[in-house]
């Protein structure tokens, strides 16, 4: 099994995210190919230079207001690309994406309880989240599920 900053794709590829920069690679057996760039509109974090590290972009994200920065748990399979990110200030978020379509959708769970983690298996979005007293939930919602959702509901 692989973590952060690496995960599959559904064809078996190995996926890498690089950190602030909005970045998807495919990891071959000596390089590194961009896959994906993830475009946030105005909401995109400034790119920085390479003399500077994560620290560096963390620091500038903190200061930001209105900026969407920091993917992790990137998902694909052969009908939707799916990822968690930041948002500042509002915290964690997550979009989906069908391929194959200008179809996107970008969610913020409403919960009292903190989001730990968004991840994406099998056509599915886990939401896990804790309260203050360490009880750990989950939620199940499938990805064709909130596509369709309708948020005037």
């Amino acid at each position: 099994m692989l973590s952060y900053p690496f995960s599959y794709s559904e064809d078996g590829d190995v996926l890498f995210v690089r950190y602030f920069r909005n970045e998807v690679y495919t990891v071959g057996k000596d390089s590194l190919t961009l896959r994906y760039r993830i475009d946030f509109g105005d909401r995109n974090l400034p790119v920085l230079g390479d003399d500077k590290d994560e620290y560096d972009a963390l620091d500038l994200f903190r200061e930001s207001n209105g900026k969407a920065s920091y993917i992790s748990n990137f998902s694909e399979d052969r009908k939707y690309i799916a990822f968690q990110f930041l948002m500042s200030p509002e915290g964690v978020a997550y979009a989906v994406h069908k391929k194959g379509s200008d179809s996107s959708r970008v969610f913020r769970f409403s919960t009292d309880d903190e989001i730990v983690s968004i991840n994406t298996y099998g056509g599915y979005c886990y939401v896990f989240t804790q309260n203050i007293k360490g009880d750990t939930m989950f939620y199940r919602l499938g990805l064709s599920d909130l596509m369709n959702y309708d948020n005037d509901r």
